[in-house]
């Protein structure tokens, strides 16, 4: 596997262990722990969508910004966008 492939997969492996855990967590009454790894799943996500676009990404944590680095953004994906930067406090 390609070493491009390779952090890609790595990336989504780790998103969706941030997504189990934040499942997991969603009846204990602990929202702040639940939106850390909410964050992080999409934060993950999209870093590995930019790598698959073949855009080296930054060393941040804000969501909105790494939206705007996916070339050709969809109406859909922009106002997504929005409502993720909401997370990145």
């Amino acid at each position: 596997m390609h070493a491009k492939a390779d952090e890609i997969a790595v990336l989504m492996r780790k998103a969706q262990h941030d997504l189990r855990a934040m499942r997991s967590l969603l009846d204990q009454g602990l929202p702040d722990i639940v939106c850390f790894h909410a964050q992080q799943a999409a934060e993950k996500a999209l870093k590995a969508l930019l790598l698959r676009h073949g855009i080296l990404y930054p060393h941040k944590h804000d969501l909105a910004d790494l939206i705007a680095l996916l070339p050709g953004m969809p109406t859909a994906l922009e106002d997504m966008g929005q409502q993720m930067s909401a997370l990145t406090p």
